[in-house]
């Protein structure tokens, strides 16, 4: 199970992984780590790797894809829908719902067309829940050996007064 070990000045400081007191494994197992090279996309969507092998199409819904390299580096969003056919994903923003792809940061843009060049990574999706007010934090899991090792904090909001409970996504 994913909990805070610490709240300071009312943001999240750190995610700790611990065990839930049974047999099972702290931080899981066969989470979704997927990496590939992209097709093509524009600003609503990406067309995954001809390669990719997932035949489910849910699978991928509700997870986090994060472009890694080349055309697109640096933004991200929720897989929508997935058409394993034509291998066609829809993206919608992490922080509001919309279509479109957010950015890790105002350094980079949101390109208007992924390409070959188009390097990309499906993972779980991490919900931090909000504070009664402030700003909901947002983080990304580290995947290692297919279980959750860890938590990067990209954002670690305001206004928690305690450690808040975190949603995984992972179909």
């Amino acid at each position: 199970s994913l909990t805070m070990s610490d709240i300071r000045n009312g943001a999240v400081s750190n995610v700790r992984i611990s065990p839930i007191g049974d047999s099972s494994i702290p931080g899981g197992l066969n989470y979704t780590d997927v990496v590939g090279e992209a097709q093509t996309g524009d600003t609503t969507s990406i067309t995954l790797d001809n390669g990719d092998l997932q035949t489910d199409a849910a699978k991928y819904q509700g997870q986090f894809i994060f472009i890694t390299g080349g055309a697109g580096i640096g933004q991200y969003g929720v897989i929508d829908t997935y058409t394993p056919g034509t291998k066609v994903a829809t993206i919608v923003k992490h922080t509001d719902g919309t279509a479109g792809w957010d950015r890790i940061s105002s350094n980079y843009a949101v390109a208007t067309e992924l390409n070959l060049t188009t390097r990309y990574k499906i993972e779980p999706r991490l919900v931090f829940d909000a504070p009664d007010s402030g700003t909901r934090a947002w983080g990304r899991a580290i995947i290692e050996n297919s279980r959750i090792s860890g938590v990067n904090i990209y954002d670690p909001g305001s206004g928690y007064v305690s450690p808040p409970a975190i949603t995984i996504t992972d179909n």
